[in-house]
């Protein structure tokens, strides 16, 4: 989605920002006062080194940076934010094969962890990875559901790149030139992670629900899909 958008001179796309992640960090000792004004100053601060010649600032927020939605609207209520979700089964297995640091940190963080969940500590150290992961990729679309509003968008994997110019007009009201959409569409067909964009990208969804065993397949279904279908909209 980021580097997309990012093929044009007009969008100032910042992916992950580094300096986002600390101020939110949950083990980071400051009130909430002084976090609700860490997130606000940095934000800021990064629309600020956008070049001239955009119009737009993008930012691409982490997958659980999701758990501080809340305080980043309260900040910035203007915004209009798109919520890209993806099915349980195709999320598990990448989660799984490079762990990302809400499971690294899961024993760290199982004080904070078990709020958000609603568990006590002890099962949240007990229970297993599978369900873990469950857990917490339903809260996400349980926090974003809960926030709805006119100025958000969910939007569905599978139709990304499908209702990509639609999305655009819709959410943000961008009209794009065709030389735009033209270079925008050649990303899409490029693997977003290879940094010499030249490797062509090809579905692996049907081959990560495959390799989903039938624990994995009722964790997911129970947890978040159950969560995940509410977000669902017509295009």
């Amino acid at each position: 989605m980021t580097q997309m958008l990012a093929t044009d001179d007009r969008f100032f796309v910042l992916s992950e920002p580094p300096i986002i992640n600390a101020a939110l960090d949950p083990a980071l000792l400051i009130s909430a006062k002084e976090r609700e004004d860490l997130v606000k100053s940095a934000i800021n601060a990064l629309v600020n080194c956008s070049p001239h010649v955009c119009e737009w600032t993008f930012i691409k927020f982490r997958s659980w940076n999701t758990f501080f939605i809340d305080l980043i609207l309260k900040k910035f209520s203007n915004t209009h934010w798109m919520f890209i979700h993806r099915n349980g089964l195709e999320v598990l297995p990448s989660v799984t094969e490079k762990p990302p640091g809400w499971l690294r940190s899961r024993k760290l963080y199982s004080e904070y962890f078990s709020k958000l969940l609603d568990a006590d500590q002890s099962l949240i150290q007990k229970m297993s990875q599978d369900e873990y992961i469950a857990r917490i990729l339903g809260k996400f679309c349980n926090i974003a559901n809960h926030l709805r509003t006119e100025k958000s968008l969910f939007v569905d994997y599978k139709n990304l790149t499908k209702y990509y110019f639609s999305n655009i007009k819709k959410l943000w009201d961008i009209d794009l030139t065709e030389k735009e959409k033209l270079d925008i569409n050649t990303t899409a067909h490029l693997y977003s992670k290879d940094i010499n964009k030249e490797i062509i990208f090809k579905s692996d969804s049907e081959e990560k629900r495959a390799r989903a065993s039938k624990n994995q397949i009722e964790l997911v279904k129970r947890f978040v899909e159950s969560e995940r279908l509410k977000l669902i909209q017509e295009v």
